[in-house]
């Protein structure tokens, strides 16, 4: 018989704390942008993102979103990058993002001291704007979330997210409709409603293992769902992009490895749909903006918002499947709250 912890968990309550903390970034976006534009070298070489773990998934979707509004060139730094290479070439003009949701993650701090160094403009977003990472950022961005109580991240990831979104918006002049900001955050708080829906999904998931697939701004995403089902439910998850999942991975896709795969509406979402039909024993688990999906969000949300609510739905199944298995999704073995190195 299968134990079920309670479900009022450290987890649980961070993941509703999601849509006030987007409530307030969405307020906060003009000055958001205008201390960004204050601070973006001009003329603008390129856009660098420092991130580990679940910064390193919301830096992933930095990159991608980035490089396709603002036409920049956009790289993933190593965190390791200051102890581990010989001093790089120049970075002036460069604007460089170091995300730790702590601010307390040397390796990152160090990595960005290293950047401004070379010549970049940093900016450190960060959940404690006390944090280490401060004092290498000329501008820090507090993610205003609070502190996290549960190991696995996720009103900071989330946070993150709608940052990085909000910081495109300013570097690209293109902003999105004030109203469409707050549709994403009313979608957050619906999905977090519904959680039925995640423990019935939860209930289908009989395995051991399984593979997460994405496309565009949802491969970090899928990247962080994988994550949370590992951390929380102790399942061996691995997060692939569309595409590198067709290049190997999928022989993995079988009765007793379950493919979830986030299916937007959009070219990202095409080339999601493209694998599933190549998928044929597979148990598969759709995130959607389709009102028939598995995990339902709600639809009209441009991809880079929908990434948003996306995420919450893999938190729900990730803390449902670890309450049907009887472990404890807040305290997983061996891992800290704060990665320090």
């Amino acid at each position: 018989m299968t134990t079920i912890v309670a479900a009022s968990t450290r987890m649980a309550a961070d993941m509703r704390e999601q849509p006030s903390v987007l409530a307030r970034i969405v307020e906060r976006r003009p000055r958001l942008h205008d201390a960004l534009r204050a601070v973006t070298p001009d003329p603008l070489r390129g856009i660098a993102l420092v991130g580990r773990g679940s910064s390193g998934n919301a830096a992933l979707y930095g990159r991608i979103l980035l490089e396709a509004e603002t036409g920049a060139l956009v790289t993933l730094v190593p965190p390791s990058l200051a102890r581990l290479s010989r001093p790089g070439a120049d970075r002036t003009g460069f604007l460089a993002f170091g995300l730790s949701q702590s601010g307390r993650t040397t390796e990152i701090g160090e990595t960005l001291a290293a950047l401004r160094a070379r010549g970049a403009t940093t900016v450190g977003i960060m959940a404690d704007p006390e944090g280490p990472l401060a004092q290498f950022s000329d501008l820090v961005i507090d993610l205003a979330c609070g502190g996290e109580r549960a190991v696995p991240a996720t009103k900071t990831f989330t946070a993150e997210l709608a940052v990085l979104a909000a910081a495109t918006e300013a570097l690209s002049g293109a902003p999105w409709p004030d109203a469409t900001w707050r549709a994403m955050a009313r979608a957050v708080a619906r999905a977090l409603d519904d959680e039925d829906t995640a423990r019935a999904v939860a209930a289908r998931i009989d395995a051991t293992a399984l593979s997460v697939i994405g496309a565009g701004v949802f491969v970090g995403v899928a990247l962080e769902g994988a994550l949370k089902l590992l951390e929380a439910a102790r399942i061996a998850a691995t997060g692939w992009s569309a595409a590198s999942f067709r290049h190997g991975p999928m022989t993995l896709a079988g009765p007793g490895h379950p493919v979830i795969a986030i299916r937007v509406e959009g070219k990202a979402g095409d080339d999601v749909r493209h694998s599933l039909t190549m998928i044929e024993a597979a148990p598969v688990i759709t995130v959607s903006d389709d009102p028939t999906a598995d995990l339902p969000i709600d639809g009209g949300l441009p991809e880079a918002l929908a990434a948003i609510p996306a995420a919450v739905r893999l938190q729900q199944v990730a803390l449902a499947v670890a309450v049907r298995r009887g472990v404890d999704p807040d305290r997983p073995p061996r891992l800290k709250k704060v990665t320090l190195a």
